[in-house]
């Protein structure tokens, strides 16, 4: 797999030799960004969802079991910056990804990011990002623009779940 970390230009966004994966998090620490563990543990576990081998006894069952995977990080403990998206997107591409997954968002839509997806949607690459968390109906891009496919949650019982963002520009809902 290829790892590239758009804030720093690195070819390597795995984590650090020295995190602490004993850390405990309380929810003000997370939402502050100063959990570095909790930082570094959403793409690992969104790229288990998708990309962990199936039948093999271990674990758990993928949705597409042993696909090759290519980590972007484009954000910092403190945020996500556009021009980090724009060239996190824009790399993936460069480098042959076939999908993109986003799970950040803002209520903000951009010229340039809005620009950059219109190209790898062009490119025949398939957008997919997160509706969000809030529980509104308020837009969240990247996820409302057209070119993207917007996933929202639901629960158990196929409802959405109360955290969810919803709304007509919302594609599809997934287990959340």
């Amino acid at each position: 797999s290829m790892q590239y970390n758009a804030v720093s230009g690195e070819l390597s966004s795995a984590p650090p030799a020295t995190l602490d994966n004993t850390q405990y998090c309380d929810e003000l620490a997370v939402l502050e960004g100063s959990c570095d563990l909790y930082n570094w543990s959403h793409g690992t576990h969104s790229a288990g969802l998708v990309g962990a081998l199936n039948s093999n006894g271990v674990g758990i069952a993928s949705v597409a079991g042993g696909v090759t995977l290519m980590g972007v990080s484009c954000g910092i403990n403190d945020g996500i910056d556009i021009s980090n998206v724009a060239e996190g997107l824009s790399w993936a591409v460069d480098h042959g990804a076939k999908l993109i997954n986003m799970s950040f968002g803002s209520t903000e839509s951009s010229r340039t990011e809005h620009a950059v997806i219109k190209a790898a949607a062009e490119a025949g690459v398939v957008i997919v990002a997160a509706s969000g968390n809030e529980g509104v109906g308020t837009m969240t891009y990247p996820a409302a623009y057209p070119e993207v496919i917007a996933v929202g949650s639901c629960d158990y019982d196929k409802n959405i779940s109360e955290f969810s963002n919803f709304g007509g520009w919302v594609d599809v809902l997934a287990p959340g």
